[in-house]
């Protein structure tokens, strides 16, 4: 098992965190004894600290912190850590907190360098630990997604079974959803992104085997990257249940297949989370995966939407994945379907909305403080825009301050 900086830091907050209880229990007198002292505020606060790393650990490593901890014990090898001064050890050994040949190795600041203290008492001392408190980030690097949309696989059916409905662009002949499919999962595996996000319509409404086979090989590659692949539904995808003819596939039943297998997740209200960003969802019209297999849905979602989102841990930043025609970006178009101000709750209060569903080109903007980005479609499918640059998003987000976004080109769309 590999040194993770996570569950390092969880252990060694730990650490502090078991040291102050003992102290606070023992005969000393560090702690007034109703937690308001400046030794009381601080313990609270390691405390605090150790829970958000304890909730990191458990919901974005895909390991047990007491295996963890069989490996590696009270080492920390992947975080900078100091042990005790020789006052602190003299004064824990006379308090029978430690003993004298005891290894106790406590977390250090990623930006001062200075370990966190374990007796903290007048007011200065106070500040200087909550400083280096707040250098301890459940994670210190950017997340790095590719975002992509409205791929449509199965597409070429409308131009070559004359049972496969919808309209296809004059250059429909020219298109290969298939490639430029694996032409995205080819970037995002060799700029090595933490994550994938898709925000609908992976599918058109009638799709063939080879689109399929594609599918299954491209998600297989990804996973053994180490890349997950995460994704709500569209519009089309609902259409996507096969049988309208024969070859015509049942592509919603082997998304379900995918999703067991661990290829795919699928995301919704409860926050999922990759590194520094917390996943949150909604299908087209909040219609799920099982109510399309079912078959008894309703369209009216937005007419008047009861949306609560799952509160995420501290310290991400909550990313919301849309399919539909959304304002903004898409206030002078035809009428939005979900306009953010009106429909979406101020809890989280979202860092970046990713949105699916229009075929037009890549474009960013802002809203309310978030940037909302459409990476554009994988293909030309659509006759209003003959010019438009087939990409995927290339998107950096970092634990604090600018999200950036570069829209990225792809040449297998682009015939």
């Amino acid at each position: 098992m590999d040194p993770n900086e996570i569950a390092d830091t969880y252990e060694a907050l730990r650490t502090l965190d078991n040291l102050l209880d003992r102290l606070t229990e023992s005969e000393s007198d560090v702690e007034d004894g109703d937690g308001t002292s400046n030794f009381g505020v601080y313990r609270n606060l390691v405390r605090k600290k150790r829970n958000t790393f304890g909730e990191a650990q458990a919901t974005r490593n895909p390991f047990k912190i007491t295996d963890y901890r069989e490996v590696w014990g009270n080492e920390f090898p992947a975080i900078p850590t100091a042990e005790l001064t020789s006052t602190e050890r003299a004064f824990l050994c006379a308090l029978r907190i430690v003993g004298p040949d005891e290894t106790v190795r406590l977390p250090v600041g990623s930006d001062s360098g200075e370990r966190l203290p374990v007796v903290v008492q007048s007011n200065d001392e106070l500040v200087r630990a909550v400083s280096i408190l707040k250098e301890l980030k459940p994670v210190s690097a950017p997340t790095t997604l590719v975002h992509m949309s409205d791929t449509h696989l199965g597409f070429r059916l409308r131009g070559t079974h004359p049972d496969a409905g919808g309209s296809i662009p004059p250059w429909g002949h020219e298109l290969r959803p298939n490639l430029s499919f694996s032409e995205a999962l080819s970037t995002a595996i060799v700029r090595g992104v933490d994550a994938v996000i898709h925000t609908g319509d992976l599918f058109d409404h009638n799709v063939d085997r080879s689109s399929i086979e594609r599918l299954r090989s491209m998600l297989t590659e990804l996973h053994e990257n180490g890349i997950p692949f995460y994704c709500i539904l569209g519009d089309h995808d609902r259409g996507a249940t096969g049988g309208a003819f024969p070859g015509d596939v049942d592509a919603i039943a082997v998304l379900a297949e995918l999703v067991e297998a661990g290829l795919v997740t699928l995301l919704d209200t409860g926050p999922a989370y990759v590194g520094a960003v917390a996943f949150y969802g909604i299908d087209a019209t909040n219609v799920s995966l099982d109510e399309i297999r079912d078959g008894g849905y309703e369209l009216d979602f937005w007419e008047d939407p009861d949306i609560s989102f799952g509160t995420p841990i501290d310290e991400t930043r909550p990313v919301l994945c849309l399919h539909e025609r959304t304002a903004p970006p898409y206030e002078s178009n035809e009428t939005p379907t979900c306009e953010f101000d009106r429909h979406l709750p101020d809890d989280p209060d979202f860092d970046l909305l990713a949105v699916g569903h229009e075929h037009s080109p890549a474009r960013t903007c802002s809203w309310n403080g978030a940037k909302v980005t459409y990476s554009g479609p994988t293909q030309r499918f659509s006759k209003g825009w003959p010019d438009l640059i087939p990409s995927v998003s290339l998107i950096e987000v970092p634990p604090e301050g600018e999200i950036s976004i570069d829209h990225i080109s792809l040449s297998a769309g682009s015939g």
